[in-house]
């Protein structure tokens, strides 16, 4: 089935509402509010479909204080019915829907000139030209103009026919899909339902989505597309979701879902803008279904010689939002229309401004092997190909094909993370810095990434394998150049036990004493095995080693307390102990076995 979504647009009372009811019998106005006051207020969706052919409305408010709703409704369409009266003309919410569109990137229009029955000649013919002067004045590619009256079936099912053989290209699509719920309701015997249009890649039936607002995985346990249950629902479609999730509860209405782990919330935007805005400007930022107060900065002028004013301009948001790359948005302020503009970098980015400019100039022109090379030189730990998706709108395989053309980049391909060659650098002398501090240190490329959260293991290899001249290996592990193996673990060894004895009833877990040593994991361990195996260290859980001589102390005191008030349990044991639970609990199990105790039910007696 071929599937276009049409929004419609135009000044309050101009007839928007009353066309799609003449096309498909849908009634748009079912509130009682909406009845009353003879106005669109919310959103509302609906169809017209033929042999496969299927276009879907959504009819949007055109009353100037609901701008928000407006543009909640439109930015997913393909294309927009323009409704102008012919009586009245264009008018101030005309004008400003006009511009939304182009803000949004909905090129494709159709223009309905309504109440055609009521209007003498001159009026249609008027209403008509000043409207396609206006669009002239925009990049927008108008399909065809009608003149129409709901009265006159002729006029209405010419523009059905016109609509049922309409093909639009779908040019949004993109690697993931992203949808954000513009409307929740429960259905008996269903659960949780959500309606949005889906832009980007399709999504399937059994398939999981994951909410990034609510910090929800889902499941789909049915999907229907215009009222009718489908496997597979693709970009540009209306699409309604049963959600399927304990925690469907925290779902909001205006909620951004996609894939899991390929978006990253951040309360700052770079973008570039088309329109009128000063520096400092406080505004709301209206994306996807989403309005949030921002404050705009102004980090580039206007361009001469551009049509429109243009700015590169950062958004600081009050809360965060899951942007895209080239994702489209409006700005208002005080509720009126500032303009709108694209999002170039949806993650917050600490550059210089001049740097920064540099980067949006790039973005802007989708030249991403300058932006990669500009990122590289600024970032001395690197940057991430894994969130390609968001950041610059493509794959990680192609943003990695991308990298692979820089000149002194080190690309480690299964991480995805990009580096200049001056990292490897920076990690010798981190290396360096370690032996020189602890000549006990023994390590290997997995515990330096482990220390260096932005070195991959790929990286410490390639740095260790460079420095062969200053270090030697055995039994996996690196260590200074001519020092004895064999006296470093003994010397392990003893500081391990020394520090898991200082520590008392409370020693520090193992991770963190291999931290004092600057020692691999793998020979912390190795040192932890031997000292259990000697006797001197006792396991008692996962992460609890604790030194036989502070066990048997522990025991000791649980004695006292059991001889002082007749029992031991978590609660006066811990108290006594002056201990967390996790220890209390570790030493009253190991008093389990002490032939003079039994446990009846949670506390510990001495056996009659």
């Amino acid at each position: 089935m071929s599937s276009i979504l049409l929004a419609s647009a135009g000044h309050i009372d101009h007839g928007k509402t009353a066309l799609i009811k003449a096309l498909n019998g849908f009634e748009g106005d079912s509130t009682d509010e909406e009845k009353r006051r003879g106005i669109t207020i919310d959103l509302s969706f609906s169809h017209l479909e033929k042999n496969g052919a299927n276009i879907a409305f959504i009819d949007v408010p055109g009353h100037e204080n609901l701008l928000k709703t407006m543009i909640s409704g439109a930015f997913g369409a393909q294309g927009a019915l323009l409704v102008v009266s012919s009586t009245e003309g264009l008018k101030a919410q005309s004008l400003e829907h006009i511009k939304i569109l182009e803000f949004l990137g909905i090129k494709k229009i159709i223009l309905c000139i309504t109440k055609c029955d009521i209007a003498s000649k001159e009026q249609i013919s008027h209403s008509k030209s000043a409207s396609l002067a206006e669009l002239g004045k925009y990049d927008f590619d108008v399909l065809k103009s009608f003149e129409l009256s709901i009265f006159d079936s002729s006029s209405i099912e010419e523009l059905r026919q016109f609509l049922l053989a309409l093909r639009i290209e779908n040019a949004q699509n993109s690697c993931l899909p992203r949808y954000y719920i513009d409307r929740l309701f429960n259905i008996k015997g269903a659960g949780l339902v959500a309606t949005g249009t889906l832009l980007g890649s399709s999504i399937e039936l059994g398939g999981k989505l994951y909410d990034y607002d609510a910090g929800v995985e889902f499941g789909i346990r049915s999907m229907q597309v215009h009222d009718k249950p489908v496997s597979v629902a693709n970009n540009a479609q209306r699409v309604a979701i049963n959600i399927s999730s304990p925690l469907a509860h925290k779902i909001k209405k205006g909620d951004f879902i996609s894939k899991k782990g390929n978006f990253r919330g951040f309360k700052e935007l770079d973008c570039v803008f088309f329109g009128s805005i000063t520096h400092g400007a406080e505004v709301s930022l209206c994306i996807g279904t989403k309005s949030i107060n921002a404050k705009a900065s102004v980090l580039s002028n206007k361009k001469e010689g551009e049509k429109n004013e243009s700015y590169f301009i950062a958004l600081k948001l009050d809360k965060e939002v899951f942007a895209s790359f080239d994702e489209r948005f409006v700005l208002l302020g005080g509720g009126a229309l500032l303009g709108g503009g694209r999002v170039l970098n949806p993650i917050s980015e600490p550059l210089k401004k001049r740097a920064k400019i540099e980067l949006l100039t790039m973005l802007l022109e989708h030249d991403f092997l300058g932006a990669f090379e500009l990122l590289k030189n600024t970032h001395e730990k690197g940057f991430g190909l894994l969130c390609a998706a968001q950041r610059f709108g493509i794959l990680p395989s192609s943003a990695l094909k991308i990298a692979k053309e820089l000149k002194n980049a080190i690309i480690d391909e299964d991480e995805l993370n990009v580096y200049d060659t001056s990292a490897k650098e920076n990690l010798k002398d981190f290396i360096r810095f370690i032996i020189s501090k602890n000549e006990l240190a023994m390590f290997s490329a997995s515990s330096v990434a482990l220390k260096l959260p932005w070195a991959s293991k790929m990286l410490a290899g390639m740095a260790i394998d460079e420095m062969k001249s200053e270090l030697d290996f055995e039994n996996g592990l690196y260590f200074k150049k001519g020092a004895d193996f064999s006296k470093l673990k003994e010397s392990l060894e003893e500081g391990i036990l020394r520090e898991i004895e200082r520590g008392e009833l409370a020693p520090l877990a193992p991770y963190n004493i291999y931290d004092i040593f600057e020692c691999d994991r793998k020979a912390g361990d190795d040192a932890l095995k031997r000292l259990t195996a000697r006797g001197v260290v006792v396991r008692l859980e996962h992460n609890l080693f604790i030194s036989a001589k502070n066990l048997d102390l522990a025991k000791k005191r649980l004695l006292e307390l059991i001889a002082r008030d007749g029992y031991a349990d978590v609660s006066n044991a811990k108290d006594f102990l002056n201990l967390s639970r996790k220890y209390t609990i570790a030493y009253l199990e190991a008093l389990d076995n002490d032939e003079r105790i039994e446990k009846i039910e949670n506390k510990r007696v001495l056996k009659s």
